[in-house]
């Protein structure tokens, strides 16, 4: 295939990275294809007659390897995303509670629109979240699945890092990287790892 050969030498983590990277948020092939094109356009030189053609062949490499590779994750993304849309089209919007115990209800709503008339020109406010108003099927659909992961990414996080708090010998700081406490300069407090639950 041309374009394969006008690629050549060209592909770099930096042209791709941000499509692979933002698949997990909903990016489409159509958004995924222009942030190539924007990479592509980035290089001088790079032939800038195969622009388009070369990110419509590049995104479609990215998706089908990533579909490929994580087709576990994808399945449970569109089964989130499922789910998502089907709780919102009963009129109730999407909520969880988080590892930590923190509820979480996704705000987007249909937009509630106020005119305000003036004698020379109007305005109109929208509020998408306004909870009085149906929820925004597509919004929550799409918003599910990366708030969700977040949500417990987040949660393990702060976790973690509640462990290495308990775990300072001086008990009053984190624990450095290099394995000294910042706080007293002693060696991190418990032995114990940071993943046991004791």
């Amino acid at each position: 295939m041309r374009v394969a050969q006008v690629l050549e030498g060209f592909i770099s983590r930096k042209v791709v990275k941000q499509t692979v990277m933002t698949v997990v948020y909903g990016v489409t092939r159509y958004g995924g294809r222009l942030q190539i094109e924007k990479r592509l356009r980035e290089l001088s030189d790079f032939p800038q007659e195969f622009v388009w053609e070369a990110s419509h062949y590049l995104v479609r490499q990215v998706f089908n390897s990533l579909q490929e590779m994580f087709s576990g994750t994808r399945a449970i993304q569109r089964w989130l995303a499922e789910s998502a849309r089907l709780i919102a089209r009963t009129g109730s919007a999407v909520e969880w509670v988080t590892p930590l115990g923190i509820p979480i209800i996704q705000p987007y709503h249909h937009d509630s629109k106020v005119l305000i008339g003036g004698g020379i020109q109007s305005l109109t406010f929208s509020n998408s979240g306004d909870t009085s108003q149906k929820p925004n099927t597509l919004k929550q659909k799409n918003g599910f699945p990366p708030n969700f992961i977040h949500s417990l990414d987040s949660s393990h996080m702060m976790l973690t890092a509640l462990h290495c708090y308990r775990w300072a010998p001086c008990g009053r700081s984190l624990p450095a990287a290099g394995g000294v406490c910042p706080g007293c300069w002693g060696p991190d407090g418990d032995p114990r790892s940071v993943g046991d639950s004791q």
